[in-house]
């Protein structure tokens, strides 16, 4: 006894919804591959999530700002920017000296071999433009 598919009887698609199904289907690539981009972005401090307050309240989603390399004097530039030219620096690279930027200002904090490391911190933390202070918080070890 033969049983036939239902599948061979189907009609096909109407061509608008496989068009509509390319789009989602593009769209959901789209999606996939922003999310950890923009992560990796935010990462260097060029992309950082925001959210109006009271979209939150009601269960809304956050927006994403890409600030771009352009944006020379922001926080998350300046973070950036320090983070860069100490991890640049042979003697401090392999310290794990995190940066931390707020209102132009940075913080340093983290654990250096010598004085001099902790100096030097400090001095490339006050090259980079538009800091108006750094804290140091840079311990010694041993000390």
């Amino acid at each position: 006894m033969k049983t036939s598919s239902s599948r061979a009887t189907e009609a096909p698609l109407p061509l608008k919804f496989n068009s509509f199904l390319e789009m989602i289907m593009n769209l959901s690539k789209n999606v996939i591959l922003l999310g950890p981009t923009l992560m990796a972005l935010s990462g260097y401090g060029i992309a950082a999530p925001v959210s109006d307050a009271s979209e939150e309240a009601a269960g809304g989603t956050q927006a994403v700002v890409v600030t771009g390399v352009g944006d020379h004097g922001g926080d998350s530039w300046i973070r950036a920017e320090v983070q860069k030219r100490i991890n640049e620096r042979p003697s401090l690279r392999f310290f794990n000296i995190v940066v931390y930027a707020a209102q132009q200002e940075v913080y340093l904090k983290g654990l250096v071999d010598t004085a001099m490391d902790r100096e030097l911190g400090e001095a490339i933390a006050r090259t980079v433009p538009n800091v108006k202070n750094v804290y140091n918080d840079l311990a010694i070890s041993g000390a």
